[in-house]
């Protein structure tokens, strides 16, 4: 498992869109808190990702936010995150189309997929999602405890499997 202790912030962001929780500029690490599990939490809409952020809030973890699932993708190739926490709908990559990517790759980290609660289509999108090898699926609004359970147990036992070959 890979914790980051810094990460870039500002406007030289090498993963432009990701958002630290920590203030800075320029190409400087910032210093996060310590966690020791990084999260990754995509989401296009801002108030999704200061929500869900706000409901990680804890000690372990570290969390990063971008903005789609294209940016934690890059995420997840150049760093091992242990965990995306990613919004049915995004602007560039969807949770589903991430899922899809993600499935063979070596060592993913497991995905939690969120959806808005908009009826019949959010639910046949977190279907799909669990087919698809998310380690837990969530219709908003989240009740915490239930969703701070399903964070720990994809941390502890769940993996995105590899395709069969």
């Amino acid at each position: 498992m890979r914790s980051p202790n810094l990460l870039p912030a500002g406007p030289n962001d090498p993963h432009s869109g990701s958002k630290p929780i920590a203030p800075g500029s320029g190409a400087n690490p910032v210093p996060l808190r310590r966690g020791t599990h990084w999260i990754v939490v995509a989401s296009g809409e801002a108030i999704e990702r200061e929500s869900w952020t706000a409901l990680l809030s804890r000690p372990e973890y570290t969390i990063t936010q971008v903005v789609d699932g294209e940016k934690a993708l890059r995420l997840m190739k150049t760093d091992q995150a242990d965990l995306v926490i990613a919004a049915v709908t995004m602007s560039t990559m969807d949770a589903l189309e991430l899922l899809r990517t993600v499935r063979p790759m070596k060592d993913a980290p497991p995905v939690i997929v969120i959806a808005r609660g908009r009826g019949e289509i959010d639910d046949l999108y977190l279907k799909t999602a669990a087919l698809l090898g998310a380690a837990e699926t969530y219709m908003q609004p989240l009740e915490p405890s239930t969703f701070l359970a399903g964070v720990r147990t994809a941390l502890q036992f769940r993996r995105i499997r590899p395709a069969d070959k």
